[in-house]
């Protein structure tokens, strides 16, 4: 079984799901719990002073509007996503980012929402997918939306090609805020997605949308035939953990 860490509200989660008195107690510091003797122990120890490492910044690129997502080339350079609706390329370090064109027409800039991650497909080298998360206006309202799509960067003018939709939240919230939009790869190659609540907080437990739950989905948006939610009445098959707020940070155990 595999161990997923989600971070990003997860505390303020628990006092929505039913655990709302412990989670409430903690906060406000009234909750009678004894401390055993290695809390009590590791209390009368003092901090360690270490020595700085020796690191020097250096400013890559400016001017960016709310940079989101860094993904990195395998053979040099990156992109970097600004949440204002732009994918940016640059081959190195030394150059300045240029704009990729063919991004979705659909990306909703307002709020929280806008352009989110950006993450390179595990064959990347021979595929040249990307994989784009972003928040979509509907007529029935907002979503969370990823795209599958090949990254052309030979070209004068890099772009995306063969764009195409594999991840479509349900249900449209009237919110702009609290969407997720991080993306992470398995070693088995299905793709991990996460949505927010769209501050619906009690819809993080239901089962019959996409709120506040974890994604995992096959590259072409497909589902998983073991994910731990196929085969039950009612509930959507994407679903690989729920009952989360706001998840902006993912990652996966080693060895599990």
């Amino acid at each position: 079984m595999k161990t997923v860490y989600v971070l990003g509200g997860m505390l303020a989660g628990a006092a929505w799901l039913g655990a709302q008195p412990v989670a409430a107690a903690i906060f406000n510091g009234t909750l009678g719990l004894k401390a055993d003797p290695a809390q009590v122990t590791a209390s009368r120890h003092k901090a360690v002073k270490v020595a700085s490492p020796a690191i020097k910044p250096t400013t890559v690129v400016q001017g960016l509007n709310r940079p989101w997502s860094l993904a990195f080339l395998p053979q040099g350079g990156y992109l970097v996503t600004e949440r204002g609706g732009q994918l940016n390329y640059a081959p190195d370090f030394a150059t300045k980012p240029v704009r990729v064109g063919g991004m979705p027409k659909d990306i909703e800039v307002s709020g929280q929402s806008g352009l989110f991650e950006i993450a390179l497909a595990p064959d990347f080298e021979t595929s040249r997918e990307v994989f784009v998360s972003y928040g979509a206006e509907t007529a029935k309202g907002n979503v969370m939306k990823v795209v599958r799509a090949v990254l052309d960067v030979r070209a004068a003018k890099p772009a995306l090609q063969d764009v195409k939709v594999v991840f479509t939240s349900v249900d449209p919230v009237k919110d702009d805020k609290n969407l997720g939009g991080k993306l992470m790869f398995m070693a088995d190659g299905t793709l991990l997605v996460t949505v927010g609540d769209f501050f619906e907080q009690d819809e993080s437990q239901n089962l019959g949308n996409h709120l506040g739950k974890v994604i995992r989905i096959n590259r072409d948006g497909s589902v998983p035939t073991n994910n731990p939610m196929v085969g039950r009445a009612g509930v959507r098959p994407e679903i690989y953990s729920y009952g989360n707020r706001n998840v902006q940070g993912i990652a996966v155990r080693p060895g599990t």
